[in-house]
């Protein structure tokens, strides 16, 4: 405001000014100006009184300076001031008072000040403080429209307030002049003008905040004529997507209308959920809480300023963001539309926190199904069926497993599967066959990304693909792989094959660490003490037969291919490569052929009688327990053979020696027959390196390639012996072979049948320096034996012995991994000259037919027709007098 004094004015002139703050509240103040003759060069300066408002124990800045004046325009400022009686004031250099009441006080406070200008003109103002007495207008007038006769709701406490934040209440009304109104008690009031009425009408309420402060406000009515017809609202239908363990809020007035209204004006009235509970919040919106999985629907109603009303329906997708199958044979893909909800693959149907649009969840529930699940980190989970599963691309959780059934485990439905003892000395349940080996056969594929995948019961394939994958194959005979990446693999019950590929790979053939065969408990019953538990019971050795009832279910094999890989077989007879890398072998229990390949490997029999090759490589190979068969070892390698249980542990360095060079073994290091190295020297005889072992019962050294044979052409190996091929015999000069055949063994079969592996006879041990060359024959072959002795005890200058029953010094029975017995036949039975000593040709009698296959058999028979009767085989008779064990006996002491 500007102020201009009239002319030739002097003294003191004041007016009133109104402010408001915009919702219908004002106050009035006074403005006093004193107008001074300044006399020319009057040295004056003029001091206004102030005032200022405050709350009780509340601080007021107070800008004295701010109303004062110089007429002559010179600078002034406070010299001095007084105190107030009820407060104190800091400050004032700029002009600025501080002013802060004493504690407890209300009323009217006071103090002065003194003015000076730059010429030292004075003058003194009175400053007046109320402290408590402000004013606050908490009531608002209000305003609103109807239409004759048409009844309104107007919310008078919409826009009145409380400084304090004190809740408002209706106390009191007065009736308009030409209508009625209803005063609801929640702060509204119903109006109806008067039948006729047109224009303005209007009635007061009064307001209070419950601590004795009151206020009243008007409401005017502004009442047209209601010719015109009204227009309902328009409510239309909604929807919306909730997950099923959360809550919903839906803005349905967005889409709503009101053709003869404000829609600001629209509100929601009435909700109604068919399942569920709904709120209906102030602002017009709605909070669903599903209680069920599906579509559910809402009915709600609107209402215009008018009081009309319409309804619509919110129709809600209650979805548990899961794409589920039908129970069928279902193929589940980007493309199915099979879901009862309309979730989709790679659709962005999973909506709970954390998840992608391409993180599904499927559940294929029962039936023969095939799953893609597409791009992004899925969760498959298949029922019962043989189910066919692509995980792609993402880190995927593909669980086929399904839940076992009795009849997975060989019992009819409704029989209660048994729980298998824990005693070690008491014998397991024989577990039966699954009743049906197919219902279960899932394939998986793990595709891109660390996959963990668990399948259940029946011969599973299972393929990792590339990514940090865990895998668990669950029941029964699978077929794992776990392609490239560092995989976690556990083969479960049953025998799988079982394949790491790149990568450092961790691969269980068993149920995997410290976990007992929930089948056949007592398989597993020992080797927990060598997978670091707490059980520290000895173990027994040999392991009863009871122990085991099932000693085929886990013959695993498995390769850990690339990288360095750790594998235990756990129970029964596996066949566990490491291939590449530096891997970490342990065989577990029963009889395994563990295989090092490449790399530095450290290799552990564990319990039963192992087979180890170690392979390329500076290796540490461990035998355990029991009867163990130690190959392919070289310079650096280190072999325990372990002395627990029935133990003879061999060292076979066939193979071993240095092209053109030689080996030489030392024995008896600490005094301990069994400790020593082996020298490996090269075709300078300098020495190119050490292995040491410990433990070792017995040393084959390099094994002939294979018996020699006398012809007239020269000695000839016996494998490389055809038909018709002549002979030189002992008896009858040379003879052509009538017919030649062969059996190979494999170690494991060797094992199974320990009285038909082969007997070594090493060089010279027959006397007279002969066999000329270590030989290897089978246990039942004859050889000659011609002395002192024979003639002396059995009044026979030559007789026939067979070489199990020769085992001596210089003479045992060996374990190889695995050999070729050699057959061949003449018109009769003849003696012949094999690795420069005496031994007979084969003899067909019911051992040795039945020792040969079928096809050989049939073979023999066509040639020699006779020896398919008693009679025929009588006639062919010995060509040497044969010793029974006994007799044998005699010629070795």
């Amino acid at each position: 405001l500007t102020y201009t004094p009239d002319a030739d004015y002097t003294g003191t002139d004041t007016f009133d000014y109104t402010i408001s703050d915009g919702n219908g509240a004002t106050d009035i103040a006074t403005v006093t100006v004193v107008v001074q003759d300044d006399g020319g060069n009057q040295n004056t300066v003029v001091a206004l009184d102030d005032a200022a408002n405050t709350n009780a124990g509340q601080s007021v800045d107070i800008d004295a300076l701010a109303n004062d004046s110089d007429p002559q325009g010179d600078d002034f400022f406070i010299i001095a001031n007084t105190d107030p009686s009820n407060g104190t004031i800091t400050g004032y250099s700029d002009g600025v008072f501080t002013y802060v009441p004493d504690g407890g006080f209300t009323g009217t406070d006071t103090f002065t000040y003194v003015l000076q200008d730059e010429n030292g003109a004075t003058d003194t103002a009175t400053v007046t403080i109320n402290v408590g007495t402000v004013f606050d207008t908490d009531a608002v007038d209000d305003q609103a429209s109807a239409l004759t006769q048409q009844p309104i709701t107007i919310d008078v406490l919409a826009n009145d307030f409380d400084p304090e934040g004190d809740p408002l209440t209706v106390i009191d009304s007065t009736d308009p002049s030409n209508g009625t109104i209803t005063d609801n008690g929640d702060g509204t009031f119903g109006y109806q003008s008067d039948a006729g009425f047109t224009g303005n009408d209007t009635f007061t309420y009064t307001i209070s905040d419950g601590n004795g402060n009151t206020d009243t406000a008007n409401v005017t009515v502004s009442v047209t004529s209601n010719n015109a017809p009204l227009v309902a609202p328009v409510a239309t239908d909604d929807t919306a997507n909730v997950p099923i363990n959360d809550t919903v809020t839906i803005d349905v007035l967005a889409n709503d209308t009101d053709p003869d209204g404000d829609d600001a004006n629209l509100k929601v009235i009435a909700a109604t959920p068919s399942e569920g509970t709904v709120v209906i919040n102030a602002d017009g919106t709605l909070t669903y809480t599903p209680a069920v999985d599906g579509y559910i629907t809402i009915d709600y109603t609107i209402q215009d300023e008018d009081g009309l009303t319409d309804t619509a329906t919110v129709t809600v997708l209650v979805n548990d963001g899961i794409v589920e199958g039908t129970g069928g044979d279902d193929l589940i893909d980007t493309n199915y539309t099979g879901d009862p909800e309309g979730d989709m693959v790679d659709a962005g149907d999973n909506i709970f926190p954390g998840k992608g649009p391409d993180d599904d969840i499927i559940e294929s529930y029962e039936g023969d199904d095939t799953v893609y699940a597409g791009d992004g980190d899925d969760d498959v989970t298949t029922g019962d069926g043989a189910d066919t599963v692509y995980g792609e691309d993402g880190d995927d959780i593909i669980d086929t497993s399904a839940p076992t059934e009795a009849s997975d485990y060989g019992f009819a439905p409704g029989e209660t599967v048994p729980n298998w003892p824990f005693s070690p000395l008491t014998p397991a349940q024989l577990v039966p066959d699954d009743l049906d080996e197919d219902n279960d056969k899932d394939t998986v594929f793990g595709g891109a990304g660390d996959d963990t995948i668990t399948t259940g019961d029946d011969d599973d394939v299972i393929d990792g693909g590339t990514g940090d994958d865990t895998i668990d194959g669950g029941l029964d005979d699978d077929t794992i792989t776990g392609g490239e990446g560092d995989d976690y693999i556990i083969g479960g019950h049953g025998s799988d094959t079982i394949e790491g590929n790149d990568g450092d790979d961790e691969i269980w053939g068993g149920l995997g660490p410290i976990t007992p065969d929930i089948l056949d408990l007592e398989d597993d019953a020992y080797p927990v003490d060598d997978y670091g538990d707490a059980d520290t019971n000895d173990p027994l050795s040999p392991i009863p037969s009871f122990l085991d009832p099932r000693p085929d279910n886990g013959i695993d094999e498995i390769r850990g291919g690339d990288g360095n890989d750790k594998i235990y077989g756990q129970d029964d007879d596996d066949v566990l490569y490491g291939d590449a890398g530096d891997d970490y072998i342990d065989g577990g229990i029963d009889d395994d052929e563990i295989y090092g390949g490449d790399g530095d490997d450290e290799l552990y029999g564990g319990k039963g009688q192992d087979y180890i090759d170690g392979g390329d490589g500076v290796d540490e190979a461990y035998g355990g327990d029991d009867k163990d068969y130690f190959v392919n070892v070289g310079p650096g390698d280190f072999v325990d053979g372990g002395e627990g249980g029935d133990d003879y542990d061999t060292l076979d360095l066939t193979g071993t020696k240095p092209t053109g060079g030689s080996i030489q073994i030392t024995k008896g290091i600490g005094g301990n027959p069994e400790n020593g190295f082996v020298d490996f020297f090269d075709s300078t005889g300098a020495k190119t390196g050490t292995m040491n072992f410990v433990n070792i019962e017995d040393i084959v050294p390099c094994f002939t390639p294979g018996t020699l044979i006398a012809t007239p052409k020269g000695e000839v190996p016996v494998e490389e012996l055809g038909e018709g091929d002549r002979i030189i015999t002992r008896d009858n000069g040379i003879q052509e072979i009538r017919w030649i055949g062969q059996k190979s063994m494999g170690w494991q079969e060797l094992n199974r049948s320990q009285h038909l592996k082969p007997v070594l006879i090493k060089a010279g041990s027959l006397g007279n320096g002969l066999p000329e060359r270590d030989m290897l024959v089978s246990p039942n072959h004859r050889m000659l034996v011609a002395n002192d002795r024979t003639a002396l005890y059995f009044d026979e200058r030559e007789v026939l012995a067979s070489a199990k029953h020769l085992v001596s010094n210089g003479i045992q029975v060996v374990d190889v991994k695995e050999v070729t017995y050699i057959h061949f036949l003449f018109d009769h039975h003849e003696v012949v000259l094999s690795d420069g000593t005496w031994s007979e040709s084969f003899q067909p009698g019911d051992y040795s037919l039945k020792g040969i296959g079928n096809a050989q058999r049939q073979e023999l028979f066509e040639l020699f027709p006779e020896l398919e009767t008693r009679e025929g085989i009588e006639d062919f008779t010995s060509a040497r007098r044969i010793l029974k064990k006994h007799e044998a006996k005699m010629l070795r002491k």
